[in-house]
C-alpha cells in the first residue's frame, strides 16, 4: 500500500537567523528478528547536537520515496548532555506479509525533524506447519494404531492435528471418522498416534495425518492398511502327569490369540475319543493376553485301571476351538509298604516298639500301629497301640510305648497299616521282658500348719534299674497313689538310704489327709505305709472398736477384724442388747464377706435405740459355720427431747369466703438436746390413725435463745364446721424427731 507524505512537524522561524544549529546523527539502520507480521529495527545515535530531542523513533512505509509515514514508533524525548552514541531500537507490527517496507530513524528537535537515510527489508512469508503420515501399526481385525508427526512449525500457532480415515481415497475433516487434538504444540517434531477402533474385518481403510493452524487445514499423504481376517485361538492338548488310581493332572497350551477375547478354557475328557464341552470337563474363565499360555488342570474322581481320552479346549465369541485327541490310562490300587522296627527300652512291664511305613498306597492311610501277643503272628483283635490319620511324608518312622506286660516273658509283634479298609503287617518279631527289682521306699512322718505340711520319707535300697522319680502322694482316701495329688522329684538316686522331705500347699484347715512315700523305677511305681495327718485350724481375729456418732436414738457401732482365719468369712456385723454378751439372737446388722481383704475396719449405724439408756455391743464374724465375736464395748444413748402440745384456740377474726384458722400452742423440754425445727402437724376430718408422714406441716420461728422449756404456737388452717387434728413437734440437730400429743377441735359456727 502506498502512504503519501505525511509531515508531523512544522519548523518555526525566527525573526532574524542568528547561527545554523548543529543536527542529531544517526548510523546504519539493522533489521532483526524479521516475521510475516513484525520485524525490529535497530540504529545508533552518534550526536544528539546542540538542541533537546523532543520526540525520536522509526518511520516506516511501502513507498520508498517516503520520508515520514503514519507507521512510526515514538521512544521519547533526549536530553542534548546525554552522552553518545545512544542505540534505539523498536519492534514495528501489524505489518504485511511478504512486503518490502523502507524505513528510516527520525528525531525531532526545534527547528526541524531530522532523518537518518533510508534502508529496507522485506517481511517474512505466512508458513503452514509440516504434517507427516506414517505406517500403522497394531492391525487386528477391528481396530489398528494410527501414526503420524507434526514434523516442522508453521507461521502460526497449530490449533488442532490428528487423524481421519474412510474406505475411500483421501478422506477429509468432513470424515465421520476423526479423530482430533485440540491443543498447542511446543516441540518439533511431534509424533502422535491413535488406535482406531469398531474397525470392519478383512477391509482396507485409507488415512491421512492432518493439521490446522490460522484456519487452515494441511493433510499429510493418503495411506492405507488392511484389517485382518476373523480367526480363532490357536489350542494344543498337552501332556498327562500325576497319574494316580483316581487322579491325574492335563495340560493344555494357547499358542496364539484369536481376533476377539477369549472367554474360557480348559480340558474335557471321556472314556470314548474326542471327548466335547458336553463330557466332563475342568474349566478356567476370562481372557488371556500372553502366548504361548499354558494352563494345567487337576482331575479327580476317575476310574481305578481305566483308559480316558482328553483334549485341551478353547472359546472365543461362542465358538469352541479343540486341540489334538490324546489318552491315558489310571493306575491300579496299592497298599502302603509296612516293616517291623526293633524293639528298645526293654523293661520289666514295658518296651517301645517301632514301625515304618515305607512308601504310600493308592488310598489315604486311617490307621497305623503295633500288635503284640505271646504268640507269633499277632493281628489287631490282639492287643495293639495306634496312631489315627494320614501319613503324606516316606518312609515315616513311628513309636509306641507299651506298659502292662508281665516280666520276664516273651511277646511276638508285628507293625500294621490300614489304608481302605485293608489292613498290611510287617514281619513277626519278638522280644522278651526282663526281671525287676524295686526299691524299699519308707512313709516317714508328717508336719501339718494351717494350708501346709511337710512330707517326710525315705529311699532305704536301690532297684533292679535306675530310679525316674520319686516323692509323696496325698488324697483324703487312705493309700492314695500317682493318680491322686503327688508332690514329685525327678532324677536318679545314688546313695542309700536316702532321706528326703516335700512341701505340700494348698491344704484345707482342719482336714485329714492320708499320704504315702513313692518311688517310679522302670516305669513301675512302689509305695511306702500309708499314714495321715489333720491340718491345723486359725479363727479370725475380730475387735470391736468404741462406738461413735451416740446421739439420743443412734448411733455408730464399730470394729475391725484383723485377720481371716483358715477359713472364708462368710457374714461380718453387729450385735447389741441392753444386757452384756450379745448374740446374734439379739438385735444385729451384717454384711457379706465376700471380696473384702484383711485388716477390714467396719461400721454400722444402729437406730431405733431408746433415749438416755446403756447399749451393748459386739463385733462378729461367721467362718466355716461359726460365729467369733469381738469384745462387748458400751455406750449410753443421750436424754430426748419431749414435746407437749397444751392448747389451741381459735383464731379472732374471720371474713366470709375465707378460711380461718385455729391458733394451736405447744412446749418444748429440750433437756440437752440441740433443736434446729419446732411446729405443728395436722389433718383436717382425720379418721383413722394420725400419720405423721401424711399430715401438713407448720413451721415455726425458733427464738434467739430458748432456755430449757420453750412454748411456741401456729396458725392451722381449720375447714368451717368441720374438725382438725393436730400434734406439736421438734427436731434436734442429729436429725432425732420428737411428737406431743394428738389433739382435736371442731369448729362451728362459722361462715365460709
Amino acid at each position: 500500500m502506498k502512504k503519501g507524505l505525511i509531515f508531523l512537524l512544522f519548523f518555526l522561524t525566527a525573526c532574524e537567523e542568528v547561527y545554523a544549529p548543529a543536527p542529531p546523527k544517526f548510523g546504519e539502520l539493522n533489521f532483526s528478528e524479521i516475521g510475516p507480521n513484525s520485524a525490529r529495527i535497530r540504529a545508533e545515535l552518534s550526536q544528539i547536537g546542540d538542541q533537546n530531542i523532543s520526540e525520536h523513533g522509526f518511520v516506516i512505509s511501502e513507498d520508498s520515496s517516503a520520508q515520514l509515514g503514519t507507521n512510526a514508533s515514538k521512544l521519547g524525548t533526549l536530553n542534548k548532555t546525554q552522552p553518545v552514541p545512544i542505540e534505539i531500537t523498536s519492534v514495528m507490527s501489524g505489518l504485511k506479509a511478504n512486503t518490502t517496507y523502507y524505513a528510516s530513524a527520525y528525531a525531532v528537535i526545534n527547528s526541524q525533524t531530522v532523518f537518518s537515510p533510508i534502508a529496507s527489508f522485506k517481511t517474512s512469508n505466512i508458513l503452514q506447519p509440516g504434517i507427516r503420515t506414517d505406517e500403522a501399526t497394531n492391525i487386528k481385525h477391528d481396530a489398528a494404531t494410527l501414526n503420524g508427526a507434526v514434523t516442522t512449525k508453521g507461521t502460526n500457532a497449530v490449533s488442532e492435528y490428528g487423524f481421519v480415515w474412510a474406505t475411500a481415497e483421501n478422506p477429509t475433516t468432513a470424515s465421520t471418522l476423526k479423530h482430533s487434538i485440540k491443543s498447542g504444540i511446543n516441540n518439533y517434531p511431534t509424533t502422535f498416534n491413535f488406535n482406531a477402533g469398531s474397525l470392519s474385518p478383512n477391509t482396507t481403510y485409507h488415512y491421512r495425518a492432518y493439521v490446522i493452524s490460522n484456519g487452515v487445514t494441511s493433510y499429510g499423504v493418503n495411506k492405507t492398511f488392511k484389517t485382518q481376517s476373523v480367526s480363532q485361538p490357536g489350542i494344543n492338548t498337552g501332556n498327562v502327569s500325576n497319574i494316580g488310581t483316581s487322579t491325574a493332572r492335563l495340560e493344555g497350551t494357547i499358542s496364539s490369540a484369536g481376533s476377539y477375547p477369549i472367554t474360557e478354557r480348559g480340558v474335557v475328557w471321556g472314556t470314548s475319543a474326542n471327548p466335547t464341552t458336553s463330557n466332563s470337563k475342568s474349566s478356567l474363565s476370562g481372557n488371556v493376553t500372553n502366548f504361548p499360555h499354558t494352563f494345567g488342570m487337576d482331575l479327580s474322581g476317575l476310574n481305578i485301571n481305566t483308559t480316558y481320552y482328553y483334549r485341551a479346549y478353547v472359546i472365543s465369541n461362542g465358538v469352541t476351538s479343540y486341540g489334538e485327541n490324546k489318552s491315558f490310562k489310571t493306575l491300579e490300587a496299592s497298599q502302603p509298604g509296612i516293616t517291623t522296627g526293633n524293639a528298645s527300652n526293654i523293661g520289666n512291664t514295658n518296651v517301645r516298639l517301632e514301625g515304618t511305613i515305607t512308601k504310600g498306597g493308592t488310598y489315604p492311610i486311617t490307621e497305623r500301629g503295633i500288635v503284640w501277643a505271646t504268640s507269633a503272628n499277632p493281628t489287631t483283635s490282639n492287643s495293639k497301640s495306634s496312631l489315627s490319620g494320614n501319613v503324606t511324608s516316606f518312609p515315616h518312622t513311628f513309636g509306641m510305648d507299651i506298659n502292662g506286660l508281665q516280666m520276664n516273658t516273651t511277646y511276638h509283634y508285628r507293625a500294621y497299616v490300614i489304608s481302605n479298609g485293608i489292613t498290611t503287617y510287617g514281619e513277626n518279631k519278638t522280644f522278651t521282658t526282663t526281671n525287676q527289682v524295686l526299691p524299699i521306699i519308707r512313709t516317714i512322718e508328717a508336719k501339718a500348719g494351717n494350708n501346709t505340711a511337710t512330707l517326710f520319707g525315705s529311699i532305704d535300697t536301690k532297684g533292679s534299674h535306675n530310679i525316674t522319680e520319686y516323692g509323696m502322694v496325698y488324697g483324703t482316701s487312705p493309700n492314695p497313689t500317682t493318680a491322686n495329688s503327688k508332690k514329685e522329684i525327678t532324677g536318679n538316686v545314688n546313695n542309700f538310704p536316702h532321706s528326703y522331705s516335700v512341701e505340700i500347699t494348698g491344704l484345707n484347715a482342719g482336714s485329714t489327709y492320708h499320704y504315702r512315700a513313692y518311688v517310679i523305677m522302670n516305669g513301675v511305681v512302689a509305695y511306702g505305709d500309708s499314714k495321715s495327718f489333720t491340718t491345723s485350724v486359725s479363727n479370725p481375729q475380730v475387735v470391736t472398736n468404741a462406738a461413735s456418732n451416740i446421739g439420743s436414738l443412734t448411733a455408730t457401732a464399730n470394729a475391725r477384724i484383723s485377720s481371716q482365719g483358715s477359713f472364708p468369712i462368710t457374714e461380718m456385723g453387729i450385735v447389741w442388747a441392753t444386757t452384756t454378751n450379745p448374740t446374734t439372737a439379739n438385735s444385729k446388722v451384717s454384711k457379706s464377706g465376700s471380696g473384702i481383704s484383711y485388716p477390714h475396719d467396719y461400721s454400722f449405724n444402729l437406730s431405733g435405740l431408746t433415749s438416755n439408756t446403756t447399749y451393748y455391743y459386739r463385733a462378729y464374724v461367721i467362718s466355716n459355720g461359726q460365729t467369733h465375736y469381738g469384745n462387748t464395748v458400751s455406750f449410753k444413748t443421750d436424754p430426748f427431747v419431749i414435746i407437749v402440745a397444751t392448747s389451741v384456740s381459735t383464731s379472732s377474726s374471720y371474713t366470709n369466703l375465707q378460711a380461718s384458722g385455729i391458733r394451736a400452742s405447744g412446749t418444748v423440754n429440750k433437756g440437752s438436746a440441740n433443736i434446729v425445727q419446732i411446729g405443728f402437724l395436722y389433718i383436717n376430718n382425720l379418721t383413722g390413725t394420725f400419720n405423721n408422714a401424711t399430715a401438713t406441716k407448720v413451721i415455726a420461728p425458733l427464738p434467739a435463745n430458748m432456755g430449757n422449756s420453750y412454748t411456741f404456737t401456729g396458725t392451722i388452717l381449720a375447714p368451717c364446721n368441720g374438725s382438725s387434728s393436730f400434734r406439736a413437734y421438734a427436731i434436734d440437730d442429729k436429725g432425732n424427731t420428737s411428737y406431743g400429743n394428738v389433739v382435736t377441735i371442731t369448729r362451728t359456727g362459722c361462715v365460709n
